[in-house]
């Protein structure tokens, strides 16, 4: 933000030393004022501060107030400030596994996997919630009134995956280790 400050103060100067102020100039200087506002204020940058801010910059980078270099210098620290500001949302799109709800038969496997390999067993959280990031397309769903018919029906369907892929093999094999441990011993 001090940096953008340190481009619009100059603009401000070279305003307030004019004599002559017609509209441009009052809307130019006012552009200025609204920059200087939203720069000094809260630390967040909602989108509708992102897009004043955009626009009273646009405004105050004038080509007859301020070199192409000085412009484009100021568009890149706006760049950077948006991208400060969405950074969550963006990441949060580009990690967004919402295309797994396609693919469902890949639940069954992974989780197969997992039990193969139990000493990767916390990976199974990481799986569950992958496959659950598709809940916002299944909130969203308008063709239906209930909405969430869709979301119980996604989150049963997980659930009978774990218990037939994860759950049942694991007491099967409990069962047997038992068996076998009290057989071994009464041989003993």
């Amino acid at each position: 933000g001090q940096r953008l400050l340190k481009v619009v103060r100059p603009i401000r100067a070279k305003l307030e030393a004019s004599r002559k102020f017609d509209d441009h100039k009052l809307d130019v200087l006012a552009a200025v004022n609204v920059v200087e506002t939203i720069l000094h204020g809260s630390d967040s940058f909602s989108f509708s501060r992102q897009t004043v801010l955009s626009l009273s910059l646009h405004i105050c980078l004038n080509p007859n107030m301020v070199k192409d270099t000085e412009a484009d210098h100021a568009l890149s620290l706006l760049k950077r400030i948006q991208m400060l500001a969405n950074w969550q949302t963006t990441i949060a799109k580009a990690s967004s596994c919402a295309f797994l709800f396609w693919n469902q038969e890949l639940l069954g496997t992974f989780i197969q996997d997992v039990y193969k390999y139990p000493t990767e067993a916390n990976r199974l959280q990481y799986i569950c919630a992958a496959f659950m990031d598709c809940q916002h397309l299944l909130r969203s769903v308008q063709h239906q009134h209930d909405n969430l018919s869709h979301l119980r029906g996604f989150k049963r369907i997980m659930i009978k995956t774990v218990e037939e892929t994860l759950v049942k093999p694991l007491c099967r094999d409990v069962e047997n280790d038992l068996r076998m441990r009290i057989h071994h011993k009464n041989q003993a």
